[in-house]
């Protein structure tokens, strides 16, 4: 039987039903036409919300809207914030006018609270043994020749030290008593057992050089101390060829052979020695 059969049957015998196979492709057909009220209302919201233009999921107000309130807010709330921290002006002054901001202070050679913020430069250490096994050692920063200091030095006023911009000052320390002539730099001036710790300072002489030892020894190039000074000795100081292009500190034993030992500055042109034994 063809399907005008089956369309044709239920006419012949005068019923109303269709075929169980047209009941079926008409059921498709209206089916991918028509939807039932909710679904049309819930696919309509979807594309409102989608596109921003309609209802969103927290109010009657659409998503553009709730962005630009929230921007607005966040604005307002900044600006209060930058208002809240400028500074008032001052009683006398005008209204509207600002108050006058104080200069930040820069670092000063010769303000020693600057100095504790500088960041040190590397050092070196030079060491000894003495007869018995003693050692001694000087640490050292290297300044540059061609820095502030070399050239504060060269003009360096009578009774004042080189002083270290950049470098924390020289540090001797020794585990026996040193004779530097007839000065007398002794071990355990911190503690008992302690090796001897000191500071070295260059000073300038009506006559000369001499090298100060201070018991501060921890301490930055600028901050001498002279009431910490302990002991000074003399310098001899030469000028020699060639140009160091930073601080040099030596100790070596003397070209004497007596069992004595030179301890050498060499900065520049110049050169500073001091000669000094274990003590007895």
């Amino acid at each position: 039987m063809s399907i005008h059969d089956d369309i044709a049957a239920p006419r012949r015998y005068g019923s109303v039903l269709l075929s169980q196979r047209c009941l079926v492709l008409i059921s498709r057909r209206v089916g991918r036409v028509r939807r039932s009220p909710v679904r049309q209302r819930a696919a309509r919201a979807r594309s409102a919300r989608a596109s921003g233009t309609g209802p969103g999921r927290y109010g009657s107000r659409p998503w553009a809207a709730h962005k630009r309130l929230l921007a607005a807010l966040l604005f307002a709330s900044h600006a209060a914030s930058l208002v809240a921290q400028e500074p008032p002006p001052p009683p006398d002054a005008p209204p509207g006018e600002r108050a006058p901001t104080a200069a930040r202070p820069t670092p000063n050679a010769d303000n020693e609270s600057d100095d504790s913020d500088r960041r040190p430069l590397s050092r070196k250490t030079a060491t000894a043994e003495l007869p018995g096994g003693a050692k001694v050692s000087v640490s050292f920063g290297m300044p540059k020749t061609a820095g502030r200091e070399y050239s504060e030095m060269e003009s360096l006023a009578e009774s004042k030290v080189v002083r270290f911009f950049d470098a924390a000052a020289i540090k001797l320390s020794t585990e026996h008593d040193l004779a530097f002539g007839e000065t007398r730099v002794p071990k355990e001036n911190v503690a008992p057992g302690y090796p001897g710790v000191y500071s070295l300072w260059l000073q300038r002489t009506s006559d000369g050089w001499r090298l100060v030892f201070n018991e501060k020894a921890d301490v930055w190039g600028t901050q001498h101390d002279p009431a910490a000074d302990v002991a000074s000795a003399p310098l001899q100081h030469t000028r020699v060829d060639g140009l160091t292009p930073e601080l040099a500190v030596k100790l070596m034993a003397s070209a004497q052979g007596d069992g004595s030992w030179l301890l050498a500055f060499h900065w520049g042109e110049h050169r500073w020695d001091a000669q000094f034994r274990a003590a007895e």
